[in-house]
């Protein structure tokens, strides 16, 4: 009941965005019938370049090849594609891999996030192989990161409740200025160092979450100061 449920949405006056792995939308005619239906964006989950290292992160056998042709579907529907990469312990290591299967097949017509892997609920475990250290991914972040402005694709993500602290992201990695304030200063399953009170975007940034910290602590946290200019 996809396509209704799209269509009331849209009557009522709400943007729709979907979130997928867009493995239903390679069915000839589908992603169509979702644009007719006033389908906007899709958010979907892609999270390596090959077949096998994706069955081993999503646990779900032989859905890469579906993922990538309902991509081409969405795209060619018209839908703005937004593909969101998760770092996690299993593909750490090849994130640029990512960027380069995007650009290769979508060139500028898909938009590419980066996202981290949390223990956000309980189906989550707290792991050092499903969350990575910020730190010991940082080469490969910025890796990709730089794939996506040499090769024309356009980036977006590791802010917010799925990304990095805002003092360890690199300054061109995400627009600090325009980042809202938050509602409260702590939001619930997330912790701050004391000396995250120092810092010029306590009130815009979330800290990491309690997983995080449990398996890594806060030292990698570290206050930025306002600019002086």
């Amino acid at each position: 009941h996809l396509p209704a449920h799209i269509a009331l949405a849209r009557a009522l006056g709400l943007r729709v965005r979907l979130q997928t792995n867009a493995t239903r939308c390679a069915r000839p005619g589908y992603a169509a019938e979702l644009a007719e239906a006033g389908l906007g964006e899709a958010f979907v989950s892609l999270h390596a370049a090959d077949a096998a290292r994706s069955d081993a992160i999503t646990g779900a056998p032989q859905t890469h090849g579906p993922t990538l042709a309902g991509i081409d579907a969405l795209v060619a529907a018209g839908v703005t594609v937004q593909v969101n990469c998760v770092v996690t312990g299993a593909n750490a290591d090849a994130l640029a891999a990512v960027v380069e299967l995007v650009a290769e097949r979508w060139q500028a017509a898909v938009i590419f996030t980066l996202s981290w892997a949390h223990a956000s609920s309980g189906l989550v475990p707290v792991s050092a192989a499903v969350t990575p250290r910020f730190s010991d991914a940082r080469a490969q972040v910025a890796a990709a990161i730089a794939a996506c402005a040499r090769l024309g694709v356009v980036f977006r993500g590791l802010d917010g409740q799925c990304g990095l602290p805002l003092c360890f992201a690199e300054a061109d990695w995400l627009d600090r200025d325009r980042l809202p304030a938050l509602a409260q200063r702590l939001l619930p399953g997330f912790v701050k160092g004391s000396h995250c009170l120092d810092c010029a975007l306590d009130d815009r940034c979330v800290g990491v979450r309690a997983g995080y910290a449990s398996l890594y602590g806060l030292d990698e946290l570290r206050p930025l100061r306002p600019d002086p200019h």
